[in-house]
């Protein structure tokens, strides 16, 4: 496929992304950071997004700050009409949207400008939410020159929906392994004022119910019963915060620590003994790749993405969904077994480096904004 860079061929790329948190949000500033040595880019979001960018990506990237609601209507389509008549003036070739909600703006400012539109599904379909619903995102994503899968089980959801092959490209999210590489356990736990001893299990995620927290609450009912030394540590924010605080007070004491949005996950996962990710439905999570770079033993639901990654006993830990027994059982497996941790780890850490980068997400990218316009 075409090196749009070495080839000489610069594209001009307006991004759509809703505001968000967490992986989406990463996402993003790693693709639009990456593209912005060869191509003129536009990125329509919230203020925060742009201001994540490196400084130098950020003086080859025109910001257009950009509200999408919480649920689709017409104050989305006018704004992506707006969006489209700025994308006619700047000679936009491709508009990229970033989850179903941002494919409703998208979609107007493509029929406006007549650029490719393409969007990137980080979620099985049909989504938890009814946001856009389900019949207006199907009719959006026949619409996509081409979509952008992060995982074979998305592109399989998709698929499902009725979207035809042909539209649908696999990219993996990427991230830069190195960054997760660079603190000692030793030196993460004093910065972070955790005891040498305490045994420490990470979670990052949004407090919605979807991803499966309460049931991370219910396991840990369980283990701390016998591992006197535990400390389940959840970083993030999200409308259930309260209610799962108070479950959380209610079985377990202070044993949890919900400590909200934070910026230094590296360091976190450090400190940390094991990783894990309780959802009900996943994409590919960014949170999976970071615990995996940081050479942690993953504790998972097998839920979309997810099993595409790890393999169960190879890799990580996989277990049912919604089953806080089987949860409890996989930390215990982890946390009893200092050895198989250490293996766990080792064997994620290089299935990152090879094939979960940012340098290889940006050149599969590429290749299907080459085919979008080709």
């Amino acid at each position: 496929m075409a090196d749009f860079g070495r080839r000489g061929i610069k594209l001009t790329i307006l991004h759509i992304v809703r505001q968000s948190s967490g992986g989406i949000k990463k996402h993003v500033v790693s693709l639009v950071g990456a593209l912005s040595t060869n191509h003129s880019q536009i990125l329509a979001s919230s203020e925060d997004i742009y201001q994540m960018l490196p400084m130098e990506a950020k003086q080859q990237v025109s910001s257009v700050p950009l509200s999408i609601g919480d649920r689709a209507g017409i104050a989305d389509i006018l704004s992506g009409i707006r969006l489209g008549w700025t994308a006619r003036k700047r000679n936009v070739r491709i508009i990229h949207c970033h989850g179903y909600m941002a494919s409703v703006v998208g979609l107007a400012a493509a029929r406006v400008s007549s650029a490719a539109l393409i969007i990137t599904a980080h979620n099985l379909f049909p989504l938890s939410s009814t946001n856009p619903p389900k019949t207006t995102a199907q009719f959006i994503l026949k619409k996509a020159s081409q979509i952008i899968a992060v995982s074979d089980a998305v592109k399989e959801s998709l698929l499902s929906a009725g979207v035809p092959l042909d539209q649908i490209k696999i990219v993996p999210n990427g991230i830069n392994p190195s960054y997760f590489q660079k603190i000692c356990r030793q030196e993460a736990r004093k910065l972070l004022n955790i005891s040498p001893s305490a045994e420490i299990v990470f979670c990052a995620s949004r407090l919605t119910k979807v991803k499966g927290i309460e049931y991370l609450i219910e396991a840990a009912s369980q283990l701390t019963k016998s591992r006197t030394t535990l400390q389940i540590i959840i970083a993030g924010e999200g409308p259930d915060r309260t209610k799962l605080e108070d479950k959380a007070r209610e079985l377990c004491g202070d044993r949890i620590a919900f400590i909200g949005h934070r910026d230094d996950i590296p360091t976190l996962l450090a400190a940390a003994d094991a990783a894990v990710i309780p959802s009900l439905s996943e994409g590919l999570p960014m949170f999976l790749l970071e615990s995996m770079a940081a050479g942690k033993a993953v504790v998972a639901s097998s839920v979309g993405g997810i099993p595409d990654v790890l393999e169960d006993g190879k890799n990580g830990i996989l277990v049912v969904p919604a089953d806080a027994e089987a949860l409890a059982l996989g930390i215990e497996r982890v946390l009893s077994s200092p050895e198989l941790s250490a293996k766990l780890g080792e064997a994620a850490r290089r299935l990152v480096e090879n094939d979960f980068t940012i340098e290889r997400m940006v050149e599969r990218t590429k290749e299907v904004y080459h085919c979008a316009v080709s």
